[in-house]
């Protein structure tokens, strides 16, 4: 799936989350979900996880387990690995909306 990489490592949303830069994280979401939930909910949710980022001592490594790719729609999981050393695995879901992947979270 060609840009989903760099959808998801430093260079897209992990990027802003690591340095606080809210407004570029919150534009990765698809406008659907946005419209849905807001773009001001979207944004205190992010600030509330990127406390919890800093709080585990940053994100230290990602790495894309498996993607299942049809289309435009994609599901992809990832461990991600805390600057504390604690560990988590996730399910991102992406779209693409005007040639750019964007999350899409489940409702």
């Amino acid at each position: 799936m060609y840009g989903q990489r760099s959808c998801l490592d430093g260079g897209g949303v992990l990027y802003p989350c690591r340095s606080g830069e809210i407004e570029a994280t919150v534009e990765m979401f698809s406008q659907p979900f946005v419209d849905e939930y807001g773009k001001n909910k979207v944004r205190a949710a992010m600030q509330d996880a990127t406390k919890e980022v800093v709080e585990k001592g940053g994100i230290a490594d990602l790495q894309i387990l498996e993607e299942d790719t049809i289309g435009e729609i994609s599901e992809v999981q990832v461990k991600i690995v805390y600057g504390n050393d604690e560990e988590e695995t996730e399910t991102i879901n992406l779209v693409v909306e005007d040639g750019t992947w964007k999350l899409q979270p489940e409702k």
